[in-house]
C-alpha cells in the first residue's frame, strides 16, 4: 500500500471513530458532585440527605411530557425528579446522571434536579 493511501485509510478510521462516539448532552447546570449516591441509600434515611446535594446516576422510567419532572431509578430504588429553570427533552429509557438537591414534599423524598447528563 502505497503511503499516502495508507495515511488517508488512517485518517478515515480515526474520523469514523470520533463521529462514531457518541457525545453525552447535558441540560441545566453542570454536574460538579463526582461521587455518586445510591438512591435506596436517600429513601432509607432521607433525613440524613435533606437539604443536601447528590448525584444519582441511573435510568430514566418515566417522564413528564414537558420535561418538568422525571422518575429515575438504579438497582436500589426510584426517586422523583422536578426541574426548574430548564427542561429535559424526552429521554425515557436513557441512561443519565442528575445532581440535586434532597427535599421532602408532602412525605414524598424527591430530588430538585440542578443539572443532568445524559449518555
Amino acid at each position: 500500500m502505497k503511503r499516502s493511501n495508507l495515511i488517508l485509510f488512517a485518517i478515515f478510521i480515526v474520523m469514523f471513530a470520533i463521529t462514531g462516539c457518541k457525545k453525552s448532552e447535558t441540560f441545566g447546570n453542570p454536574i460538579m458532585t463526582k461521587s455518586v449516591t445510591k438512591i435506596g441509600e436517600i429513601l432509607a434515611n432521607p433525613a440524613a440527605y435533606e437539604g443536601k446535594t447528590v448525584r444519582v446516576e441511573g435510568e430514566i422510567v418515566d417522564e413528564c411530557p414537558g420535561g418538568h419532572w422525571c422518575d429515575i431509578k438504579d438497582e436500589t430504588g426510584m426517586i422523583y425528579v422536578e426541574f426548574s429553570g430548564f427542561t429535559l427533552p424526552q429521554k425515557v429509557r436513557a441512561k443519565v446522571a442528575i445532581e440535586g438537591t434532597v427535599m421532602t414534599r408532602e412525605a414524598k423524598t424527591m430530588l430538585h434536579g440542578m443539572g443532568v447528563e445524559a449518555k
